[in-house]
């Protein structure tokens, strides 16, 4: 891994190959690691920038004192894409599509952006046609995550949070190492639920946005990542919205060959990317 300096923090970063640049951001509680089998499948017309955003990864947690926002791991990410130059193709997971989204609204130059289920729930707390409705049970995960911190039971609250995004018995089936390196990432989460909670951005904004665009959700999602999803693909002008069936929250990892398909194609639709192919899977 590659690493730059930023506001205090070390921000880790991996580039492989040559050509356009694809750039990946991840879910919360994952890192970088989570985009090689996109890496291994894509073919040589892209070079692949994967980054660990602040707490994930080999990154540094986040430095300051003040609350933390959306804003803050978008310029981390800004850094890197400034330190390897030129528009790139953004891709962002989850939390990691919010960040993206976020980037996007700030008028970063982009060769094309790709959003897998953004959790940009400021987007319907801010909504003025009452879709904040659909808040509800993901606050109730928010405030499990957040007690768990508070009382120092942190696995509870990763619990509830891993099961509400994988589905019941998630947490349960998950080896003991992996539910004690989840729970170390409980203050993190907490800290990501904030920044999704308190982003000014909304959809009118997202209105105005002038990049190629593509939406990719499951078909067995939460109720409040289909909204969000389902506003965004009407919001954003000309955005392509694809849906994967029998896929949750999770799609990239639980359906990686058909959610590599659709984001092979959408690569290809766009300038400077005409050769996007997939290799065979091994």
């Amino acid at each position: 891994m590659l690493h730059i300096d930023h506001g205090g923090a070390r921000i880790a970063y991996d580039v492989t190959g040559q050509g356009p640049i694809l750039a990946m951001l991840h879910c919360t509680a994952s890192s970088a690691r989570q985009w090689r089998p996109v890496r291994d499948r894509l073919d040589s017309a892209f070079a692949t920038l994967a980054i660990d955003l602040h707490g994930h990864g080999e990154s540094d947690p986040w430095p300051g004192r003040r609350p933390f926002r959306l804003a803050d791991d978008a310029a981390a990410v800004a850094a890197v894409l400034d330190r390897v130059g030129g528009p790139v193709h953004l891709v962002g997971h989850s939390y990691g599509g919010a960040v993206a989204l976020h980037l996007a609204l700030e008028g970063r130059p982009l060769a094309s952006l790709t959003l897998i289920e953004p959790v940009a729930f400021h987007l319907l707390a801010n909504d003025r046609g009452g879709s904040s409705r659909l808040l509800t049970e993901i606050w109730d995960v928010a405030d499990a995550v957040r007690a768990g911190v508070l009382t120092g039971d942190q696995a509870a609250g990763m619990a509830c949070f891993v099961d509400y995004w994988s589905g019941p018995g998630a947490w349960a089936a998950l080896p003991g190492d992996r539910q004690r390196a989840l729970a170390e990432m409980a203050p993190v989460v907490a800290l990501h639920f904030a920044a999704a909670q308190s982003d000014p951005g909304s959809f009118d904004d997202c209105r105005r946005l002038a990049v190629p665009t593509l939406l990719i959700s499951g078909d067995r999602t939460t109720a409040p990542a289909a909204g969000i999803a389902a506003r965004l693909a009407e919001a954003i002008p000309g955005c392509r919205q694809k849906v994967v069936p029998g896929a949750g929250h999770m799609l990239p990892r639980t359906h990686p060959d058909p959610f590599l398909r659709v984001l092979a194609a959408h690569l290809a639709s766009t300038a400077g990317a005409e050769k996007a192919r997939l290799r065979p899977a091994a």
